[in-house]
Formats: C-alpha cells, sequence, structure tokens
C-alpha cells in the first residue's frame, strides 16, 4: 500500500426505467463537460416541470370556464 495514489476517479451514475442504473467512468479532462451537460439536464427537468404545472392550470382553468 505504499506509493503514489492513483485517485480520484469521477463516475457518472444514469438512472433508467424500472430502477436501473449503470456507472460511466468520466476521465479529469471530460469531468467539466460531464458537469455541464449533468446542469443542462436538471435545468432541462426544471423547465419541463414548470411547462406541465402551467399546462395543468390552464385544463383546471378549462373545465371551470362555462363557455367550453
Amino acid at each position: 500500500m505504499r506509493g503514489q495514489k492513483h485517485g480520484p476517479s469521477y463516475y457518472l451514475t444514469v438512472s433508467y426505467a424500472k430502477g436501473r442504473s449503470r456507472q460511466i467512468y468520466v476521465p479529469k479532462y471530460l469531468r467539466p463537460v460531464a458537469e455541464q451537460w449533468v446542469g443542462n439536464y436538471h435545468q432541462a427537468l426544471t423547465v419541463l416541470e414548470e411547462i406541465s404545472g402551467i399546462n395543468l392550470e390552464l385544463i383546471q382553468l378549462k373545465k371551470a370556464s362555462p363557455d367550453s
């Protein structure tokens, strides 16, 4: 257990349907790119949740409107 350490190592965990997941090794030089892509993914999810909320409100307004 002597000598130079090899870490740190970076892994990206990807989750699939039915509870499956996969870990993917990310080389140190690609870490900034992977972090940016994960950030983009989270931002897209946030926007989709906002759109879904707006659509739900619109549906509820149409149901309450006597014009429909």
